[in-house]
């Protein structure tokens, strides 16, 4: 490394020299404190694109707390699938116990430095070794409370494993959504959007009232009519939502309104509104 700061550079180096030393069936979990931007940036410029299906992104729990909540849903140790107890903080530990040798790696030569680390770490490799049965059983029966805990939980909720996972699925695609803007022609953009559902709300009309005369198509339009009816109530209720947004509704006329400043201020504060109100959510769940 010649500059200062984490450069995403630096990662796609590290990962792709990693990638070329492991057999090509391999699925690597990647720590790192800015795993999101490193994950957004391979999505959009193509890096790793050859390893990126072989890499799950998540961040160590030392740094995931202070990401906003749509991102500890997405990238969160804890709530990742594969990474199971880990807290990803193991350089930390090493550099932590190498830490005595700041002041004296300061002054040494180059190739004295080379040894020291050498020499330091060998003996930190031995140590661990000597008390991994140790480790290993405080991790496993950690991971036995854990379990048990968790199955309490669980059953303490009455609710179905699969159901609480199909609320998590929920709460990360309500957090993860994009929020509205403000825009100068939210007013306009507002009654397009209103035309387009009443527009649909009449094509799904007449495809339910128009009969046909073969005996074929009446018993096809038998069998697709509670989709359309189900489909139309949807529609209509989006449409309502919609009204109740530009601060009208019934059979008022908008289109005078498409230009209007008072509806476009009002579309604009709504937004902000709503992105207040998200922000305090996700700062609450923090």
């Amino acid at each position: 490394m010649t500059t200062p700061g984490e450069r995403q550079h630096y990662v796609f180096a590290l990962i792709s020299k990693l990638f070329e030393e492991l057999p090509s069936h391999y699925t690597v979990g990647i720590l790192y404190d800015i795993a999101c931007a490193v994950e957004r940036s391979c999505v959009n410029w193509g890096f790793l694109d050859e390893y990126l299906p072989r890499i799950t992104f998540a961040i160590s729990v030392f740094h995931a707390f202070g990401h906003g909540w749509a991102c500890q849903c997405v990238y969160h140790l804890r709530k990742c699938v594969g990474f199971g107890l880990s807290d990803g903080e193991g350089c930390e530990r090493f550099w932590h116990s190498i830490s005595k040798l700041i002041a004296y790696l300061r002054v040494c030569g180059h190739h004295i430095c080379l040894h020291t680390l050498d020499s330091q770490i060998q003996h930190a490799d031995s140590e661990s070794l000597g008390g991994f049965g140790t480790w290993l059983a405080r991790k496993w029966k950690h991971a036995q409370m854990k379990w048990e805990g968790g199955q309490k939980d669980v059953l303490w909720s009455m609710w179905e494993p699969q159901v609480l996972r199909e609320q998590w699925e929920l709460q990360k695609h309500a957090a993860t959504r994009p929020l509205p803007r403000k825009s100068c022609s939210a007013a306009k953009t507002a009654i397009e959007a209103r035309d387009t559902l009443r527009d649909s709300i009449k094509n799904l009309e007449n495809i339910i009232i128009n009969g046909a005369s073969e005996p074929y198509e009446i018993a096809e339009a038998e069998m697709e009519l509670p989709n359309l009816r189900e489909r139309l109530d949807k529609v209509h209720k989006h449409l309502v939502s919609k009204e109740r947004a530009l601060g009208v509704e019934g059979k008022s006329c908008y289109n005078h309104l498409a230009s209007s400043p008072f509806i476009t201020d009002r579309m604009n504060a709504r937004a902000l509104k709503v992105r207040l109100r998200q922000r305090l959510q996700a700062r609450k769940f923090e």
